[in-house]
């Protein structure tokens, strides 16, 4: 009966032997906060064993809680957390040093479907609702808003977090030094732990083409419904150059015409709803020199490792608001959101904010350590303030640590940008405890 049901289902003796021989290398290198959340949607843990490893503050105690979680699942559970492990950018190597207590992994089957494997662009992202175009026609592009000029941030998960991390790069236009961004998966792990705090859905992406970035960014903002939930992110980790991106085969995609997909005529369900662009790149090839400035107690960061992107991106504020005015010149025709019942009329490009690594025209700078500056200042930043603060007087701290803190070798400097496009004031309020191994 139900004791020999149990035998069957429980962990095998040899699986057991291999999760106690492996806590070794999982406490040491395991990041919990990368795993667990593909953990809870494969049923290797339950809702009430997630929370307890996502409230841990000690990142080892959390690591071996999912260790000991793991021993007590059903037979094959072992198989399924280090293919997790496997696709999970970073945690790649504990999963290579459990498949060496283990031996080779059975081909793939059924029940670890390939949309969880490392996602295609053009598919849609599993769990999340889509919206057919029929639907998208009859939609009511109304809102409602309390009016009280804070944007609404409940919705679990908050939005969705799409990270695209270009690595490395094939093609005829960049040089070889250029080929390979050293530093860059520290950029994405960091914004993906910080993005999970805040309750967001992550899916990130590696070496896109430019076909597969432009697909990508149709499906979001077209397919995907975003109805329930209140915001939306997209951080873009690459080379850029003019006003533009590089995809991985070296073809540019134009940073106004990612954001442009995204504004109220392109993409109604997020119509009244902040969307947040991060785009980690050089604007050019000048270096800041910098300027001196008296001040007491403040200390610089030179650090060995540091490169410049060296290629360029983006569009000067007034050049977009130009751009802008004379648009509504030629469109006068507008969205509509309601405010406590009343329609008012609301820009098609209102709610959105640029986050550029470095002002126009300059070099942006990346550490084989740490990952870059700005996207270091901009995590650390989010964590202290995150809780208490609004999303611009946190920029505005994220630009003094960029500036002050971070000086390299040869003496070179920063600044970031901030273009936006916000009507109120936008609060994260993060729902989880702030993990103290941050």
């Amino acid at each position: 009966g139900l004791s020999a049901h149990k035998t069957k289902m429980a962990a095998t003796r040899e699986e057991r032997k291999i999760i106690s021989e492996s806590f070794a290398v999982v406490t040491k290198s395991l990041q919990p906060s990368e795993v667990i959340d593909e953990m809870r949607s494969k049923g290797l843990l339950t809702k009430n064993e997630y929370d307890k490893i996502f409230t841990e503050t000690q990142r080892q105690r959390a690591a071996s809680m999912v260790l000991q979680y793991l021993e007590i699942k059903q037979a094959g559970s072992l198989d399924k957390f280090i293919k997790i492990l496997l696709h999970t950018e970073g945690q790649e190597y504990i999963g290579e040093e459990i498949l060496k207590l283990r031996g080779p992994l059975p081909p793939n089957k059924p029940e670890y479907p390939k949309s969880s494997l490392p996602l295609d662009p053009e598919e849609p992202i599993p769990d999340v609702p889509q919206i057919t175009e029929a639907e998208l026609k009859e939609l009511d592009i109304s809102v409602t808003d309390s009016g009280d000029r804070v944007y609404q941030m409940r919705s679990s998960p908050r939005g969705l977090a799409v990270i695209i991390n270009n690595k490395h790069f094939h093609g005829k236009v960049l040089d070889s030094k250029q080929k390979k961004r050293e530093g860059t998966d520290k950029d994405s792990e960091n914004l993906r732990n910080l993005f999970h705090w805040l309750d967001f859905k992550v899916v990130t992406y590696k070496d896109l083409t430019r076909d597969k970035m432009l697909k990508l960014f149709r499906n979001l903002a077209v397919k995907t419904d975003h109805r329930k939930m209140d915001c939306l992110i997209i951080a873009v980790l690459s080379h850029g150059i003019k006003g533009q991106i590089y995809a991985a085969d070296e073809k540019l995609i134009n940073v106004e015409d990612i954001q442009s997909m995204f504004n109220g005529r392109n993409c109604p369900t997020l119509i009244g709803k902040p969307k947040i662009f991060l785009f980690q790149a050089c604007r050019g090839g000048t270096f800041d020199d910098g300027v001196l400035e008296s001040v007491d107690g403040v200390g610089k960061r030179p650090t060995g490792g540091d490169t410049p992107e060296d290629v360029e991106m983006g569009l000067s504020l007034s050049a977009m608001m130009d751009v802008a005015k004379q648009y509504y010149r030629d469109h006068p025709e507008e969205l509509k959101e309601g405010i406590d019942g009343i329609r008012v009329k609301i820009p098609s490009e209102a709610d959105i904010i640029v986050l550029f690594a470095t002002a126009p025209g300059y070099v942006s700078w990346r550490n084989f350590g740490f990952g870059t500056w700005f996207v270091k200042a901009f995590v650390d930043s989010m964590y202290d303030l995150a809780e208490t603060e609004h999303f611009t007087d946190i920029l505005l701290e994220v630009n003094h640590r960029v500036a002050v803190d971070f000086t390299s070798q040869q003496g070179k400097k920063q600044i970031p940008q901030v273009q936006h496009h916000l009507r109120k004031k936008l609060f994260f309020n993060p729902p989880h405890p702030k993990p103290k191994y941050i």
